[in-house]
This record gives structure tokens, C-alpha cells and sequence, in this order.
């Protein structure tokens, strides 16, 4: 029945090609009576989603929720998103510390500077992309369900730089 139930819900997301689909974490565990006999078992299959298209997702949710329950749902910045942004980020920095280089050679009447060491450091606290974990439910819905409609929230991504130079007099 839990097989059945995953295959037949990696079935209907193939219906949605913008949706990254996959099989998740898998756990069975027996059920006992009062005397410590084995009297069936339970099982729960997690499927993951991913995707930056929130209209498809969300009716495949819905479509989902007719037999599966929801159990996990996040929203962050896809990877490619990030790694672009982290890289214009990164040169943001390093001109911003070479401006500041610049400033403290003036302010300090040296004739110039040299870079010892520069660190870039990207903040990794940023939420993973949108994930859904579905888990077999253990009735069928009667009625279909409704899509929910996703809203895109705020990220930050931030860059610091920060390192040594050696003032020339």
C-alpha cells in the first residue's frame, strides 16, 4: 500500500515537468497490542519537490494532498540565484575594500598600499529552496483539494570582505 501510494504519487507529478520530483526518507515500524505482540505496521514514504514555478507546485500539492499529507514546506533562494548573486556580491566587496585601502593610505599620509591578505566571506544563512515533504495519509480525501497560493518572501545574501595591507611611506 505505502509503495503503491508513492509510485502513484510520482506519477501524477511527471504531470509537472517545472516540479524537481524525488523519493524521500523511508521508515517502517511495527504496532504493538498491550501484551508486546506485533499487530501490524506503519510506514511512512516522503516525496521531495523543488521548483521556482509556485503555480505548478501549488496545484501539485493540491493534486498530492488527495491521498498524501503535507509535513514540510520552505522557501529560500534557488542555488543558481544565489551563486549569481554571491559572485556580484563578491566584487561589490573587494572594490569596496580597495576603496577603503585607498582612504586609509590618504588618511594616513602613506604613498600607496600593498594587499596582504583578503578573506570574502558569503553568509550561508539563507533558507533552502522551496521543499515539500509528502507522507502517505491514511484515509482518502472525499474532495479534491484547493491550490494554495505561494507568495516569494526576502532572502539575505551577504558578502564581507576583510584582510590586511602594508602602508608604503
Amino acid at each position: 500500500m505505502l509503495n503503491t501510494s508513492i509510485n502513484n504519487a510520482m506519477k501524477i507529478a511527471k504531470r509537472y515537468p517545472s516540479v524537481t520530483v524525488s523519493t524521500g526518507q523511508q521508515r517502517t515500524y511495527p504496532r504493538y497490542d498491550k501484551n508486546d505482540k506485533i499487530i501490524g505496521w506503519t510506514g511512512q514514504a516522503n516525496i521531495d519537490l523543488k521548483s521556482t514555478d509556485f503555480s505548478a507546485t501549488s496545484q501539485l500539492i493540491a493534486d498530492l494532498q488527495e491521498t498524501l499529507v503535507m509535513d514540510n514546506l520552505n522557501f529560500g533562494v534557488s542555488d543558481t540565484k544565489k551563486d549569481a548573486l554571491e559572485q556580484k556580491l563578491m566584487t561589490e566587496a573587494s572594490r569596496a575594500f580597495q576603496q577603503q585601502a585607498k582612504s586609509l593610505t590618504r588618511a594616513w599620509d602613506a604613498r600607496g598600499y600593498r594587499v596582504v591578505n583578503v578573506n570574502l566571506n558569503t553568509g550561508s544563512n539563507y533558507p533552502r529552496p522551496m521543499y515539500s515533504a509528502m507522507s502517505m495519509k491514511s484515509g482518502m480525501a472525499d474532495e479534491s483539494v484547493p491550490s494554495q497560493s505561494f507568495e516569494s518572501g526576502n532572502s539575505t545574501i551577504s558578502v564581507t570582505a576583510n584582510g590586511t595591507i602594508e602602508l608604503t611611506k
